[in-house]
């Protein structure tokens, strides 16, 4: 998997199988949604937007997350930079959204679902929304 991005670019919220990835320049922002998020199509299918009180969730790109919009109840936040690895388990609905002028990132599929600890994917998790806004603010 090569991801390269720039600022403002997302990845709409979506899921598949097993997924690790190292980013290796610029900050990206993730989502997360445990597999438990029911979807619009009333199963685990690609395409499928999750829904937020039994409503389908208005706005999937990520970066409205950021500026427009709160992220859907139960989600979780993490901040990628050069050197950090996220490792996702499947079927966890997600999105990014670039945060510097240019992103890129690397990474492959996983098999199984060993990738999880206390229930969540195994990434730096908890970012401070002040050193996101302070990103946004200067484009890096």
């Amino acid at each position: 998997i090569v991801a390269i991005d720039g600022v403002g670019s997302s990845h709409g919220l979506h899921e598949h199988t097993a997924v690790w990835q190292v980013q290796v320049k610029g900050h990206k922002m993730w989502h997360f949604m445990p597999p438990s998020t029911p979807m619009t199509l009333g199963q685990r299918t690609r395409g499928g937007s999750p829904l937020v009180h039994g409503q389908p969730f208005e706005h999937p790109n990520g970066c409205a997350f950021l500026k427009k919009v709160a992220p859907p109840a139960g989600s979780t936040r993490c901040l990628a930079g050069p050197g950090d690895m996220i490792i996702m388990p499947a079927n966890w609905v997600h999105s990014t959204c670039g945060l510097s002028e240019f992103t890129a990132a690397a990474g492959g599929w996983l098999h199984g679902d060993e990738w999880i600890r206390d229930g969540q994917p195994l990434a730096y998790l908890g970012t401070s929304l002040a050193r996101v806004r302070e990103l946004v603010a200067k484009g890096s």
